[in-house]
């Protein structure tokens, strides 16, 4: 007698990869002419998984070149007429806290700069975030110690660009810290921003 073998369908379970809607919110965000949705790729993904979730990173700066879409966690990149897209976008947290779709729009700033626009950016800075940044008293003394070594090393970078495109040189001089010089000699923590800024200038 042949023995008839039955065929057994097994059902695969496939999970889902979760949309997550706060990358999808900044890939929407981002307004430079050359951009398009196929240039965020999966790289970019994660980049800006990574961004939101590590709170030590306040920054992210995103332009197109002619092999694809760049971007910084540290500085603005340095453009002018001649590149393949002059303008660059910016996203930079305002507050410590975990940022969720829900509180994402309120929890950070964004704009796009034009090159020749580079000293709005850093007037933008200077009156607006860098003020409420100070003012901010959720941040946890580390972190804030951390984030404020990184604000205060791009506002140098930034004051440096700025300038340069109007053909004269100034370095940047925290507000906050030049306000208290006073207490230079008994503040550690000053003494070692100003190094960093110092370190800056020399190199």
């Amino acid at each position: 007698m042949t023995k008839v073998k039955k065929k057994v369908k097994v059902k695969v379970a496939v999970k889902e990869k979760k949309i997550d809607h706060r990358i999808i919110w900044m890939r929407d965000k981002i307004e430079l002419d050359k951009f398009e949705h196929e240039l965020w790729i999966e790289e970019y993904q994660e980049v800006a998984k990574n961004f939101l979730d590590d709170p030590a990173k306040i920054k992210i700066f995103y332009w197109v070149e002619q092999n694809g879409l760049k971007f910084s966690l540290l500085n603005p990149p340095i453009l002018d007429d001649s590149s393949y897209d002059s303008d660059f976008f910016f996203f930079l947290k305002m507050h410590n806290t975990t940022i969720t779709e829900d509180n994402i729009s309120k929890s950070m700033l964004t704009g796009l700069i034009q090159t020749k626009h580079l000293f709005d950016l850093l007037t933008i800075m200077q009156n607006d975030y860098v003020l409420q940044f100070f003012n901010e008293q959720e941040w946890s003394p580390n972190v804030k110690r951390e984030f404020t070594i990184s604000l205060r090393l791009f506002m140098a970078k930034l004051t440096e660009n700025a300038y340069k495109r109007r053909g004269t040189t100034k370095l940047y001089i925290p507000k906050q810290e030049s306000d208290d010089l006073g207490n230079f000699n008994n503040d550690s923590e000053m003494q070692q921003r100003i190094d960093n800024l110092l370190t800056f200038w020399i190199n």
